[in-house]
């Protein structure tokens, strides 16, 4: 388990409920209980979108161990109760997983792309309807015992890289506009010149800022009545 600060990581908490199963809901429980009892005051958010585990198959004739999302272990799962080559549809995970309907879809069909499940009929493009039925593939074979399930379909990884990108630039406004305050705190009046480069050197350690994006958040601080325009450069305004 890794416990990360949410002042040091730029996470967020899912986007869609989730309903744990009863398979994990012990050890989410005793972790919890250790944790707190270990820190007083602390609140532990589980990320189950970042989070991934491990399940070993028994309906094979050849036992292989998949490793998998936590949402694609709850749909898994759900078969440990069913029959034999018995079905469940997309309605019927979601109603037991509560997931949302973009969670739900991106869970099914990176099982289904790995031949995990077997969907029918067979999806047109990267959609699942509620009717769709999902069953376990009887003859699923890989030259793998260790095989790796938890392959995002295309578009998820396109969205889950533009969702990085903004959040690293929001967090990034609010590091240069803190950079810019602290070095014009310090030095009351600065030209324009020797405040970018200052900036620069405060935060060449972490990252490196674009001017351009320097000199947005001095426009911003100026609308924020931080910093003032004087002959020559800024000023600070206490």
């Amino acid at each position: 388990v890794m416990v990360l600060a949410t002042g040091s990581w730029p996470l967020q908490v899912p986007a869609t409920n989730f309903a744990m199963p009863a398979e994990l809901t012990t050890c989410d429980k005793l972790f919890t209980q250790f944790y707190t009892s270990q820190h007083n005051g602390r609140k532990l958010q589980w990320l189950h979108q970042l989070s991934k585990g491990e399940v070993r198959t028994c309906y094979l004739p050849r036992s292989y161990t998949f490793q998998c999302s936590t949402y694609q272990i709850a749909v898994l799962a759900m078969f440990n109760n069913t029959a034999p080559r018995a079905t469940l549809t997309a309605n019927e995970i979601q109603h037991a997983t509560l997931l949302s309907d973009a969670a739900m879809r991106l869970t099914l069909l990176s099982l289904a792309k790995t031949r995990v499940l077997l969907m029918s009929p067979r999806p047109t493009g990267n959609t699942v309807d509620g009717k769709t039925k999902f069953m376990l593939n009887g003859n699923f074979k890989s030259k793998k015992v260790r095989v790796l399930i938890n392959v995002p379909v295309p578009q998820q990884q396109a969205a889950e890289r533009q969702q990085t990108h903004e959040r690293i630039d929001e967090d990034r406004k609010i590091v240069v506009q803190a950079a810019i305050v602290r070095v014009m705190k310090a030095r009351k009046t600065l030209a324009h010149g020797k405040l970018l480069s200052e900036v620069i050197a405060q935060l060449q350690p972490r990252f490196v800022p674009k001017v351009a994006q320097i000199k947005k958040e001095v426009g911003v601080l100026i609308e924020k009545e931080f910093l003032e325009r004087v002959e020559g450069g800024y000023a600070y305004v206490a």
